[in-house]
């Protein structure tokens, strides 16, 4: 790709300058062929090709097109300040082209001399790499230690409490059945797993439980809590929605309708419903 933008600019600038000198000698407008020629060296810069000699070769032709110019408006009586413009771009680019091998020479002298730090680097005593090896090793150890003696966090089971942003939650006992209400309440579509969940509110106002604050968790599957099923398994009082005025606690069911094989499950709880960073209470 490099080649032939390299390639397509050349042959532009070439082709623009031509165009230029014909537009001296007909009706072709000088600024078609500068255009080209523009563009031309436009493709020359973004590709990788070795730009000194291109723009020797685009001051050189440059150069040539101003005299051509100012040669034939002299001839003709004309005014000569386009021609002036075209030489003096000429020079500036044929001067820079040869400027640029000192810089080249300059980058090839700090390449050596790096060549050389190096080769002095190689070169040193192999006690001191070894040195330099025992101490990086016994770095990583103190590190590898150090890492070990990080405290594991702890694991909330059943009966143990979490405490969600001042309100703490406890997990009495896990129990399954088939129906909730008895005789008028509500079948189980698979089995029914009822949390019993003991909630104290230590915040300075009060809250309220929602069955959407909690969810099942069992490997990759997440399972919703039954709010219907959820009104039939607290039939003493409303445990859902029910004001919980600061330092009072509440005791009520969670049920979940779901497989009856799960294992490893998890209840994880939120206090908001959008809070990516829910407590999780472990069952199993």
């Amino acid at each position: 790709m490099s080649a032939l933008l390299g390639i397509i600019g050349f042959l532009g600038l070439l082709t623009g300058l031509i165009l230029f000198i014909i537009s001296i000698f007909s009706d072709i407008s000088k600024k078609f062929g500068a255009i080209i020629a523009i563009i031309g060296f436009v493709f020359i810069n973004l590709s990788n090709f070795p730009k000194t000699a291109l723009y020797g070769l685009f001051g050189f032709l440059a150069i040539i097109v101003g005299i051509i110019m100012l040669i034939v408006y002299l001839a003709r009586e004309k005014p000569v300040k386009n021609s002036i413009i075209v030489i003096v771009i000429g020079f500036i680019s044929f001067l820079g082209a040869v400027s640029t091998p000192t810089e080249s020479t300059n980058d090839k002298e700090e390449t050596t001399a790096e060549s050389v730090e190096v080769q002095e680097k190689v070169n040193e005593p192999e006690e001191v790499v070894s040195e330099e090896i025992i101490e990086e090793t016994e770095e990583v150890s103190v590190e590898t230690t150090d890492e070990k003696e990080e405290p594991v966090e702890d694991v909330i089971g059943i009966g143990d409490t979490i405490v969600i942003n001042d309100v703490h939650y406890v997990v009495n006992k896990v129990t399954s059945a088939n129906n909730v209400g008895g005789e008028y309440g509500k079948e189980a579509i698979s089995q029914f797993t009822i949390i019993n969940l003991t909630v104290q509110n230590e915040q300075n106002e009060a809250i309220k439980v929602d069955s959407d604050q909690f969810q099942l968790i069992s490997g990759e599957r997440t399972y919703e809590a039954s709010g219907s099923a959820g009104i039939y398994a607290n039939e003493d009082y409303d445990f859902f929605y029910t004001e919980i005025n600061p330092g009072v606690a509440l005791t009520g069911n969670i049920v979940f309708d779901v497989p009856a094989d799960l294992k490893n499950l998890e209840l994880h709880i939120q206090n908001d419903r959008w809070s990516n960073d829910p407590g999780i209470v472990y069952l199993q």
